[in-house]
């Protein structure tokens, strides 16, 4: 691979994954973790009276069928009832066309397109790719930032980001999932009041991209960052 020539000569190598020090630390390259982030001029919230009656999307999932996404996703719809709406890409090659015309309303969303349908969501789910090592998703700060009601999968990176059931709800089986997407979907309020939480939450732990692009500029001029979250 290309990267096993090169990794070598940069000053400075910008993690993601918590998985990814340890490699880098026997490696005795250069390093700094930086948080995923979100971008302030996409991710915004909704209009002043924006209500309940504008979320036309219920149980939402914005994205792809990475890892197992698929069975739980259609578990939720199909075991538990849950009104589930998915738009993303790559749907045909796990949902036959029968399942897809049940819950899959779009394929990808993107920018504007993307922040209203997080804004249209009652609530949003994330996952995150545990193929990939990940510990937390990416969508999970976008979704914050647009002060949305976010249900996440439970990982150490998302209970570190955000205060469970404060400012985030999280999940770890099917069947928590479930419970909780049926409770909140009956509680708009405290959706509303979790919502713009996580919102305050991501402005001032600065999950942003020019937070982060900021501590990575001060850590090449040599000045030390603590770590977001």
């Amino acid at each position: 691979m290309q990267f096993y020539r090169i990794y070598k000569l940069f000053d400075l190598q910008c993690l993601f994954r918590t998985a990814d020090i340890r490699r880098y630390i026997e490696w005795k390259v250069a390093f700094i973790q930086i948080q995923l982030s979100y971008d302030p001029a996409v991710h915004f919230p909704p209009p002043a009276g924006w209500s309940d009656s504008d979320r036309t999307r219920a149980l939402s999932f914005i994205g792809t069928p990475y890892d197992q996404r698929h069975e739980f996703l259609r578990s939720l719809a199909e075991d538990y009832k849950l009104p589930l709406v998915i738009s993303g890409d790559r749907w045909d090659k796990v949902y036959p066309p029968e399942t897809r015309a049940k819950y899959v309303v779009s394929g990808s969303l993107r920018t504007a397109d993307y922040r209203k349908g997080i804004w249209q969501s009652k609530i949003n789910l994330a996952f995150v790719t545990q193929s990939n090592q990940e510990d937390v998703a990416h969508k999970a700060f976008e979704i914050a930032a647009c002060e949305a009601f976010l249900l996440a999968l439970r990982t150490p990176g998302h209970q570190a980001a955000f205060k469970e059931d404060k400012e985030a709800v999280f999940f770890s089986t099917l069947e928590e999932c479930a419970e909780k997407a049926r409770y909140y979907l009956d509680h708009a309020a405290e959706r509303e009041a979790i919502a713009r939480r996580g919102r305050e939450r991501a402005v001032a732990s600065g999950y942003d991209n020019d937070t982060q692009l900021k501590r990575v500029l001060l850590k090449l001029d040599g000045i030390e960052t603590s770590p977001t979250i």
